[in-house]
């Protein structure tokens, strides 16, 4: 069995004996001292710069029409015509929100108008089922009032997970394009996979997510 599918089914597990400690099923917690060793080493950990975070956040998409020269995924070259940008906008604005948050995209897909105070953000993680409040600084606070307003139980329009893969791909070329000196930002770029893209351990002490900064905010 490849290590990949090793790590999923004891993710898996893992998350069985927690949900069934939190429901009092199970009062053994020697899994907890449990370390999974494979033989493939991990990937080294990649971060964003703050000043690459800002041209992502800053960026002012081509005018409608515009043909550009992009990359896929395996290298190969396609043009594509820049249309309504909205979209890509709004992917903009997901990935820059859980930079500034720390979130996973499931958790800020999630995320409900109702959940949102004048500065902060309380919400329940998908994934561990923990509740936690997040303050929010300028730049996350700027995001979330473009969506004010809206008839929406949730803060930020839907999509899915690939797809804003692919748009948050299509933007870091962008970016390449209108600064050929700087392929770090597209180079360093993992989107929304897992728990965060340019990941390091979170600041807050008592969470067990990523940030996608290299440096607190």
């Amino acid at each position: 069995m490849k290590d990949s599918s090793v790590k999923l089914v004891v993710g898996t597990l893992f998350w069985v004996l927690r949900w069934a400690t939190k429901k009092d099923y199970n009062t053994n917690l020697d899994y907890q001292k449990f370390s999974l060793k494979t033989k493939t080493p991990q990937n080294p950990i990649v971060f964003l710069e703050w000043e690459e975070l800002m041209k992502i956040y800053n960026y002012e998409f081509p005018p409608k029409g515009t043909r550009v020269l992009l990359k896929d995924h395996n290298g190969q070259t396609y043009e594509k015509q820049i249309g309504k940008s909205t979209r890509m906008q709004f992917v903009r604005d997901f990935f820059c929100f859980c930079c500034f948050t720390s979130l996973r995209f499931s958790d800020m897909q999630n995320l409900k108008w109702s959940s949102v105070s004048e500065n902060t953000i309380t919400i329940t993680t998908i994934k561990t089922s923990s509740t936690i409040t997040i303050e929010l600084n300028k730049y996350s606070l700027e995001i979330i009032d473009r969506y004010r307003g809206m008839d929406n139980e949730y803060v930020f329009p839907r999509i899915t997970n690939s797809k804003g893969n692919e748009l948050i791909h299509a933007l870091c070329e962008l970016l390449r394009n209108q600064h050929p000196d700087n392929k770090d930002v597209l180079q360093r770029r993992r989107a929304y996979r897992g728990h965060a893209a340019k990941i390091r351990l979170c600041w807050d002490a008592h969470r067990s997510t990523n940030l996608y900064l290299q440096r607190p905010l």
